[in-house]
C-alpha cells in the first residue's frame, strides 16, 4: 500500500483524463482508494468496485497496458470507442454480464474494470 505524498501524487495521477474514466454510475464512486502493486483499488462501503492497472504489460483478459488501442479493440462489437476528448481516446463497453471495460489511451495507459458503466 502506498501512503503519504507518494501516495497523493498517485492520487493525482489516477483522476487523470489519461488514467481513467471521467464518471462512475453513482453507487460505484468509490469512497476510498487503495494503492497497490500498481494496481488501483476503488472501494464503497468496504467492497471493491472498480480495478485499474496502469502498470505497462499488465494484462486484463486479452487486453494489455501499452497495446494500440484499435488492436485491441477490433473484434469485439460490445466496446464503443471514442476519440480524444478531455485528454485520452478510449473505449468501453461491457466485460461481462457483470462488469465493464474502460480502455484508456492509445496505445493504451490504463485498463479498468468496474461494477458500472464508465465515461
Amino acid at each position: 500500500m502506498v501512503r503519504g505524498r507518494r501516495y497523493a501524487a498517485l492520487a493525482g495521477q489516477a483522476i487523470s483524463a489519461n488514467f481513467g474514466p471521467r464518471t462512475f454510475p453513482a453507487a460505484q464512486t468509490p469512497t476510498s482508494t487503495i494503492y497497490l502493486e500498481g494496481a488501483i483499488f476503488g472501494m464503497r462501503r468496504k467492497r471493491v468496485t472498480q480495478i485499474q492497472l496502469s502498470s505497462r504489460g499488465s494484462r486484463i483478459g486479452r487486453f494489455r497496458v501499452g497495446q494500440r488501442l484499435r488492436a485491441a479493440a477490433a473484434g469485439d462489437p460490445r466496446l464503443v470507442c471514442r476519440p480524444a476528448d478531455a485528454g485520452a481516446p478510449h473505449c468501453t463497453g461491457p466485460a461481462t454480464k457483470e462488469l465493464h471495460i474502460w480502455l484508456g489511451g492509445d496505445p493504451i495507459k490504463s485498463i479498468t474494470i468496474s461494477s458500472g458503466p464508465m465515461r
